[in-house]
């Protein structure tokens, strides 16, 4: 999705979503506005989040964990680490 709200409106059309990779800076609604979103319907609140993004202060990080994601990956990032994250994630919903 190009933005937070076209995320948010994806999801609630497609609630068969395993994991979500969520960028923290987006236009119109950004990624932590997004994830407090998730993380406060419980249709969704499960799903694990890995946050991906520039933002990589302490502060932001731990604003983030805090807040709830399942990983949050600071870029540049390795694919082979963001893919590693993300079986991780999966396998950690589908055994809930």
């Amino acid at each position: 999705a190009g933005d937070g709200v076209i995320a948010l409106e994806k999801l609630e059309q497609n609630l068969d979503i395993d994991a979500i990779i969520l960028d923290r800076m987006m236009p119109n609604m950004d990624g932590m506005e997004v994830l407090k979103r998730i993380k406060g319907d419980t249709r969704f609140s499960d799903i694990p989040v890995i946050m991906q993004t520039a933002a990589a202060s302490n502060e932001q990080v731990l604003q983030g964990i805090k807040a709830g994601v399942f990983y949050y990956l600071t870029k540049p990032y390795d694919e082979e680490i963001l893919l590693g994250i993300v079986l991780t994630a999966l396998l950690d919903f589908n055994l809930k």
